[in-house]
């Protein structure tokens, strides 16, 4: 899971998919066990009480 600020001028998606695009670039998922078959990802973006939330999976046979 990554959280992203949005600052005046940002848009909520954008944020959000820059946050998902941040965890496979920096490799979050290394270092997790093999035994764990499906990782959930999450990008998420805030302004206030305002989210967006952009999802993907690994599924590891």
């Amino acid at each position: 899971m990554e959280l992203k600020v949005v600052n005046k001028g940002d848009v909520l998606e954008t944020r959000a998919q820059e946050a998902l695009n941040q965890i496979f670039e920096k490799q979050y998922c290394v270092g997790i066990p093999g035994e764990v078959k499906t990782i959930l990802l999450f990008g998420i973006a805030f302004e206030g009480k305002k989210a967006f939330v952009v999802t993907d999976a690994i599924n590891r046979d």
